[in-house]
């Protein structure tokens, strides 16, 4: 199973964004609730969770680490989940958010993950648009070349797709979360064909 939402940003937004998480979290729990068989041995709950504030080329974000952070905590408190089942990539985490250092980390953590467990994904930071093809933005994002420094969304739709998880929800809190649906309606031109929406 898989759910892909696209938020905007607010506080509305972000209260709405953490009770769908605890109640998504809560509902893991309960085995009749996504008819997994009672016979199957219960599955550990993977997050990974990854937030963008100091760009070094494109305006900052605010509040995009401490979405992460309380995130975090929600699920250890709420869901259940173990704190070394939690990667966060976050500009004050050990694990910087370079381009680099997701695309090598993100295939290897998600080795960890058996069929039988659940995988949250949340990514809130920049997303572009160039050519019809979406990017999210690391740290170290540069607007004005996009194929080689951001993170392409189908790049990071296929990791996911490729992990054995029985249940997975990625939440991708930024502009042009769905690129590779279509869509441009409120964008404005940054240069060249990139678009983004502050």
């Amino acid at each position: 199973m898989r759910l892909a939402a696209h938020f905007v940003r607010g506080n509305k937004v972000r209260s709405f964004l953490m009770s769908l998480i605890v109640v998504w979290s809560v509902c893991l729990g309960s085995e009749s609730a996504w008819g997994q068989n009672a016979a199957q041995p219960a599955g550990k709950h993977w997050a990974l969770l990854i937030g963008v504030e100091k760009y070094e080329r494109v305006t900052p974000l605010r509040f995009t680490v401490e979405d992460v952070k309380r995130l975090a905590v929600t699920l250890k408190r709420v869901g259940g989940y173990a704190p070394e089942c939690i990667l966060e990539i976050t500009d004050s985490a050990e694990c910087k958010p370079t381009k680099t250092a997701i695309m090598d980390k993100l295939p290897k953590w998600l080795k960890n993950v058996g069929p039988n467990d659940s995988l949250l994904i949340y990514f809130s930071g920049h997303g572009f648009l160039e050519n019809d093809k979406g990017y999210l933005a690391p740290i170290d994002i540069n607007a004005a070349d996009l194929v080689s420094t951001g993170i392409p969304t189908a790049w990071f739709r296929q990791q996911l797709a490729a992990c054995p998880a029985h249940i997975k929800l990625l939440i991708l809190d930024s502009c042009h979360a769905g690129a590779e649906k279509g869509g441009r309606q409120g964008s404005r031109r940054l240069g060249r064909s990139a678009r983004r929406i502050v």
